[in-house]
């Protein structure tokens, strides 16, 4: 949330560098060192992804991240306002109403922690 920003983070950024015919964007967060060592915890995926098969010679655009759903989402839902993680639960049980699926259950612990996105 918005909150959680103001009060833990110190530094934001965004970076994009290219080299040859590739180009790389970042984005970082620089904040207290509990902060800065909850995040690495964060993006460690404990599954691996055969990346290298998907981002092939033929690829034009490819956008790739790692995070480890299983410490994230309890993270996210305590960076939150009671408010709002009220709507997201409200929102994630109306959605359980409505297809039978758990998302939570079902998605989001379930979720290996690696996205990649190819064209």
């Amino acid at each position: 949330s918005v909150e959680w920003f103001e009060k833990h983070a110190e530094v934001l950024g965004f970076g994009i560098g290219q080299e040859g015919n590739e180009l790389e964007a970042s984005f970082f967060l620089g904040a207290d060192d509990a902060t800065n060592k909850k995040f690495v915890e964060l993006s460690k995926s404990p599954a691996k992804m055969p990346w290298a098969g998907f981002a092939t010679d033929g690829v034009f655009l490819g956008v790739r991240t790692s995070v480890n759903m299983e410490k994230f989402w309890p993270f996210y839902l305590e960076s939150m306002t009671p408010e709002q993680k009220k709507q997201v639960e409200g929102a994630l049980a109306e959605a359980k109403k409505n297809t039978g699926i758990d998302i939570q259950k079902e998605v989001l612990e379930q979720a290996t922690g690696n996205v990649g996105i190819f064209f």
